[in-house]
């Protein structure tokens, strides 16, 4: 009898897969798939910029107002057992940044790698960056699951504040800016100064620019945009510091 043999069916199918794998309208269409996929972190990797017009002869403190305070998001690092053993390429060019209008500044709040780069290198006397007070924005918790994201960090952080300052300077790697500034505005009501900063490097073990573009516009965007939906996110007990006191 025709059509009872034991591979009858599974032939047939495969021979339905053979034919559509060999229409060319298949591999148009996977191809406009994937292109459609990748070309939005080629193009944020490669040519986004959020400060297209920042210039080498803006000075150190430009824009910045009298008491204004920073608060500095750490990028990429490495860790062992949670301890943190290189701050990264990253959270040495921020910090520098900061270090180098440290006398625009009231106060400064940073996360921990920042935070170590100035340990490290000696530059914190009795917690002042040469003479401006330098705050961490939460405890640092190893091992902690899930660690802490750029929304609850800056929770954190304007939640440290009994009376929060009427401007704040929001400092994070250029790729990452956008992001923060939008969560930092659903947190925190005063005036935002997003720090003008280009070409902050990608660490070892970052994955690079396209690796951090896919993550960005494809992960961190999406959940966080979902948080700010939802109602925000609030600072862990685990991770909370005590308010400081007056305005930093």
């Amino acid at each position: 009898m025709e059509g009872c043999g034991p591979f009858e069916g599974g032939e047939r199918r495969w021979g339905m897969r053979g034919r559509l794998f060999r229409n060319p309208r298949v591999w148009i269409a996977l191809v406009v798939l994937m292109a459609g996929w990748a070309l939005p972190p080629l193009w944020y990797a490669a040519l986004y910029r959020p400060f297209p017009d920042v210039g080498a002869r803006e000075g150190l403190c430009a824009g910045i107002p009298r008491g204004s305070v920073a608060l500095g998001l750490a990028f990429w690092d490495v860790r062992r057992e949670g301890r943190i053993v290189d701050p990264g390429a990253a959270n040495k060019h921020l910090a520098g940044w900061i270090h180098d209008r440290r006398s625009c500044l009231s106060a400064i709040l940073v996360q921990e790698s920042i935070y170590v780069v100035w340990e490290e290198a000696g530059l914190l006397r009795e917690g002042a960056l040469e003479g401006t007070p330098v705050y961490r924005m939460h405890r640092h918790v190893k091992g902690l699951q899930p660690p802490v994201r750029t929304l609850e960090a800056l929770a954190c952080g304007v939640g440290r504040f009994a009376a929060p300052p009427d401007t704040l300077v929001l400092v994070a790697h250029d790729k990452q800016i956008q992001r923060a500034l939008h969560d930092l505005e659903s947190v925190y009501e005063g005036a935002i100064l997003p720090a003008r900063i280009v070409g902050v490097p990608y660490p070892a073990g970052s994955g690079g620019a396209f690796a951090w573009a896919c993550r960005e516009l494809y992960v961190a965007r999406p959940l966080e945009w979902l948080q700010r939906a939802w109602g925000g996110v609030r600072c862990r007990d685990r991770v909370r510091l005590p308010p400081l006191d007056g305005r930093g």
